[in-house]
C-alpha cells in the first residue's frame, strides 16, 4: 500500500515543469485563437494573408523543436527554460506594444522560437524525475496538461 502512494509523488521540478507547460499553452491557443481577427482588424492584413501568416506561426512552433530539442540539450535545462521564456516575453510584448506589419511577423517568430524550447525540455523533465515504476503515471498526469487548456 505505501508503495502506490509513493509512486505518486514526484519532485518539485516535475509539477513546476507541468505548470509551465499548461500556461505556455495557454498563452499559445490563447494567441491563436485571437491571431487572424488581431491580424487583419489591427495589423492590416488580408484573411488571405492572416491565414498564411497563422498556418506559418503554427507551424514554426511544432516543427522548431525537433532542431531546437537538440539545442536545449546541450545548453541545459534551466538555461533553455530562461532562454524560452525571455523569448516568449520578448514576443508577446512586441505583439502588445507593436502591432505593425514588419513586428507582428517579428514577434510571431520570437514566440514561436520560444514557445518550440519549451516542449522538448517539459517532455524531457518529466521523464527525467520519473523511474520506471512511476514514468507511466508522470506521463498521465503531463499528457492532460497539453489538452485542459
Amino acid at each position: 500500500m505505501s508503495e502506490s502512494r509513493s509512486t505518486w509523488r514526484f519532485p518539485a521540478p516535475f509539477w513546476i515543469a507541468n505548470t509551465i507547460e499548461l500556461f505556455e499553452r495557454a498563452a499559445y491557443y490563447g494567441t491563436f485563437i485571437a491571431l487572424a481577427v488581431f491580424l487583419t482588424q489591427v495589423v492590416g492584413y488580408t484573411d488571405v494573408e492572416a491565414g498564411f501568416i497563422g498556418a506559418g506561426f503554427s507551424g514554426g512552433i511544432y516543427l522548431l523543436p525537433f532542431v531546437l530539442g537538440a539545442v536545449a540539450d546541450r545548453i541545459g535545462f534551466r538555461p533553455a527554460l530562461i532562454l524560452s521564456f525571455t523569448l516568449l516575453t520578448i514576443g508577446y510584448t512586441m505583439i502588445g506594444l507593436f502591432p505593425t506589419k514588419g513586428l507582428v511577423l517579428v514577434a510571431l517568430a520570437v514566440i514561436a522560437t520560444g514557445g518550440a524550447f519549451v516542449k522538448p525540455i517539459i517532455g524531457g523533465t518529466v521523464s527525467r524525475y520519473s523511474d520506471e515504476k512511476n514514468r507511466a503515471r508522470a506521463f498521465s498526469l503531463f499528457y492532460p496538461s497539453l489538452t485542459v487548456v
